[in-house]
């Protein structure tokens, strides 16, 4: 036992050694030749492994890449600059890389009938599924958020590599996002680990800010005539000429712009007016980056205007309670297709706190790529603060990163200085003595416990790892929602029936009614149960259902148990079996009766309505037996379809009566041992056999 804990131990700290031995970092900073000022968020990379990062605000990088790659060409280039070209293993350590300023201008652009702005930005749309992947990709990146408050000091930071599914540039259906390693930090108390995180689905920027892909306001054709394009200039990326492209609102913001739409179905126009699809306004404005050689969108930098902040519920982008959004979005071309590359937004709030958060593409190789499994996904809407672990300087020694900006470093520096001040704290000497100390305890409580099964508090006693470390457990009780639509056969032949209800004295028909009771297969229900679920194993089943029509009565209740069997690895997909006590009280409308008795009552219920209508049913208690299968559409919801059988075990007719006039309409039943319930023909029965039905609908 001790040998083992002490190769454990040792391959606690060794392993981020081992794993990067064979790495080639490239360190440097980039500066323009000519007045020597730092280009910040230049591309720096191997482009055709896809491996990269960018320039911090000062012009400084740190670029990984593996050491087998030392004999390839790392590429530095930005907008309107000459690329740069050198070979890995020729970088120097902390060299100074300066690039020089292309030599392009708007008197250089070819006279040709497409050079009218808006005619570009069109022949650019039609281009993407010929410019970008028509395939899903997988790609790795690295994102971060922060956040500062009205006075502009830092709140939090939080960090995180991430593996990311991108769907196909034909579709906008967005992809995935799995977390691989993280850490946050809190920049207004270092020695407090909670964060106040109020902005959700900041992981999914390398979804969110892709503007092509999203087609976005400014290049999506249907809000092409609210819009403005002018073209600005001329420049280069990767040596190749540029369109740079200034586009906004056409007309003032409230005047709306009529453009053609497609005619609204009936189903469609039942949410929304005609008018609605016929106008449109700009609300973003900003610069679009062509290249001329293949009219590929390589850049956006674009702001959301003022009166479009208004807009509620704009997702993928922001709006609402922001006083302003900038965004910047690159794209870089892995092997012949664009690719969405980085995105910066600066987002400020209701008070003048600044959030931003960047995402930047370090690995992509350009092939196809495959959905992430389900239950390692990240939720959509979640907090991606909340998900990160805590902090350790040296966290990101295997991966590309973009460098924080000055105020950034500073603040994340005197974090770690007061962390380090304060010995308790500090994140190596806590993680040695907690792994000694859990070490001995370790092996002294498993001597103790050897002989016999370990209960939770104990396994909760013996967890190891990081300070604070806990034994995980499972949620052992949940609660689940089920509501659904479905169909009970319970066929019956026709019939002739003839039901009163008698009274006073002399004795006579207080209501009757007497007709034909039409052959019938079925019943249209709803139902809502309840499930409360012990370990995601067991359950408890408690339920209500119901019909829709006027033409019988048609009321459940049952209670049982049941089991849950998983039936897949990946995304949830689970059979589920019950049996249950079911109450069910079926009963057919014979007709409607006018009331001349006056008020009445029956079984203590007072009916006075003038209109009455009759009903003869049964009332039966069943043994149900269900079997369903579930299958997850996302961690909220899940899908369903259930079968149950009806086997009855006990049956007592009814009669039914039900007002049809006044605010509160009165219904009740009376069993056939009523003296005062008279049937002419005792063979009648509307329901005397067992049954089964059929259903589906959503869990949440």
């Amino acid at each position: 036992m001790k040998n083992l804990i002490t190769l454990v131990t040792c391959l606690f700290f060794l392993l981020p050694n081992l794993q990067a031995q064979d790495l080639l970092t490239l360190t440097g900073k980039v500066i323009d030749a000519k007045s020597s000022k730092p280009v910040a968020f230049a591309n720096i990379g191997l482009p055709k492994q896809g491996i990269g990062t960018t320039s911090g605000s000062d012009g400084k990088f740190s670029l990984k890449i593996p050491a087998k790659f030392a004999e390839q060409t790392v590429r530095i280039s930005y907008i309107g600059y000459q690329t740069f070209r050198r070979k890995a293993s020729d970088f120097e350590k902390n060299g100074t890389i300066k690039l020089q300023q292309s030599d392009v201008s708007l008197t250089e652009i070819v006279v040709r009938a497409d050079n009218d702005g808006r005619n570009i930005v069109k022949t650019a749309v039609n281009k993407v599924p010929e410019n970008y992947p028509t395939y899903p990709t997988n790609v790795q990146a690295f994102y971060r958020e922060s956040l500062t408050d009205e006075n502009g000091d830092y709140e939090y930071l939080a960090e995180g590599v991430l593996r990311v599914y991108k769907g196909s540039y034909k579709s906008t259906k967005e992809g995935d996002v799995n977390l691989l390693e993280s850490r946050k930090m809190n920049l207004k108390d270092p020695l407090d680990t909670t964060l106040n995180a109020r902005f959700s689905s900041g992981h999914m920027a390398a979804h969110r800010f892709d503007f092509v892909r999203n087609r976005e306001e400014f290049i999506n054709k249907k809000y092409l005539p609210a819009y403005e394009y002018k073209i600005e200039s001329v420049t280069t990326l990767d040596d190749k000429p540029v369109w740079v492209i200034a586009f906004g609102p056409k007309a003032d913001f409230d005047e709306k712009i009529k453009v053609s739409g497609k005619k609204k179905k009936w189903w469609q126009r039942i949410f929304s007016s005609n008018e609605e699809d016929k106008y449109v306004t700009a609300r973003m404005r900003g610069k679009l980056y062509i290249q001329q050689e293949n009219y590929a969108m390589v850049r956006a930098e674009f702001e959301i205007t003022k009166k479009g902040q208004e807009q509620y519920f704009s997702y993928p982008l922001y709006s609402g309670s922001w006083k302003g959004n900038y965004y910047v979005v690159n794209y870089r071309k892995v092997k012949d297709k664009w690719h969405f590359s980085d995105a910066l937004r600066e987002g400020t709030y209701t008070e003048g706190e600044l959030y931003a958060n960047e995402v930047l593409i370090t690995e992509n190789d350009g092939s196809r790529g495959k959905p992430i499994d389900y239950k390692e996904r990240m939720r959509r809407g979640g907090y991606f603060a909340l998900n990160t672990q805590g902090y350790n300087e040296d966290f990101w020694a295997e991966y590309n990163t973009t460098p924080l900006n000055a105020k950034l470093r500073e603040s994340a520096a005197q974090m770690n200085n007061i962390l380090k001040a304060n010995e308790v704290f500090d994140t190596e000497k806590m993680r040695e003595v907690q792994v000694l100390r859990d070490s001995a305890r370790l092996a002294e409580r498993l001597a103790e416990l050897e002989d016999r099964e370990l209960t939770e508090e104990e396994m909760q006693d013996l967890a190891v790892g990081e300070p604070g470390a806990t034994y995980r457990r499972e949620k052992r009780v949940s609660w689940k929602t089920h509501y659904g639509v479905g169909y009970n056969f319970l066929p019956s032949k026709t019939q002739v029936v003839s039901v009163a209800y008698v009274g006073g004295n002399p004795v006579t028909d207080i209501v009757s009614a007497a007709g034909g009771l039409a052959k019938r297969e079925g019943e249209v229900i709803h139902f809502l149960d309840f499930d409360i679920l012990f370990n995601n194993r067991w359950f408890i089943r408690f339920g209500f259902g119901g019909d829709f029509t006027r033409q019988a009565i048609h009321r459940e209740t049952n209670l049982g148990v049941g089991l849950n069997v998983p039936l897949s690895k990946g995304r949830p997909f689970a059979m589920r079996l019950a049996v249950q006590h079911s109450r069910l009280r079926y009963a057919r409308r014979v007709g409607r009766s006018d009331n001349d008795f006056g008020k009445f009552k029956m079984n203590g219920e007072t009916f006075n309505a003038d209109k009455i209508d009759l009903y003869f049913g049964s009332r039966t208690h069943n043994a149900k037996f269900s079997a369903e299968f579930m299958l997850e559409l996302n961690p909220a919801l899940r899908m369903f379809v259930r079968g149950s059988y009806y086997l009855p075990f006990a049956q007592e007719e009814r009669l039914y009566l039900k007002e049809r006039e006044g605010l509160f309409r009165k219904k009740h039943y009376t069993a056939t041992d009523d003296p005062r319930f008279v049937k002419t023909d005792g063979k009648v029965r509307p329901l005397d056999a067992d049954n089964f039905s059929v259903s589906m609908g959503i869990e949440f």
